[in-house]
């Protein structure tokens, strides 16, 4: 009996409608298994609850953006080493991309770079364990949690 080897699942975070199910369609025909969210609310809420191989996140959401459901998955020892990746339209300069890196995303590609470059950073991200890593910033963090948590109840999301 051949042994068949589980899915790797990626949780992908887009705003975008359209956009987020093409991408999730042309993940799956890339091997991944697809959970989806539509906020950054939704994306935590999916990593605690789907374990998933690594998370793609859109920078401009409603609610909870992709910089701030970053920063609270990285200092939530329940999801902190899921790999994530920042996947962007509005990166133009080292300005969005660097501060993507200082919330802790692992990899951060431009939407602008085509399908085929998040392919490879999800490829990377998955392939190898990353190393543990401290929280960014406990202070910073527990502000963002508390903000994100009160959003989350005041928009009944």
């Amino acid at each position: 009996m051949a042994i068949v080897a589980e899915k790797k699942r990626i949780l992908l975070a887009e705003d975008d409608d359209e956009l987020r199910d093409i991408l999730g369609f042309w993940l799956e025909g890339e091997g991944y298994e697809v959970v989806t969210a539509s906020n950054g609310w939704e994306a935590i809420k999916q990593a605690k609850e789907t374990a998933p191989s690594a998370v793609v996140l859109d920078l401009l959401m409603p609610h909870v953006d992709g910089y701030q459901a970053c920063l609270y998955m990285k200092n939530d020892p329940e999801v902190s080493q899921i790999p994530i990746v920042m996947f962007s339209a509005v990166f133009v300069d080292d300005d969005e991309k660097q501060l993507g890196y200082e919330v802790g995303a692992d990899e951060f590609v431009a939407k602008t770079s085509g399908f085929n470059s998040l392919l490879a950073a999800i490829d990377r991200l998955t392939e190898q364990p990353l190393a543990l890593r401290p929280p960014i910033n406990g202070k910073v963090a527990a502000l963002v949690r508390s903000e994100i948590e009160a959003v989350a109840a005041k928009e009944k999301l």
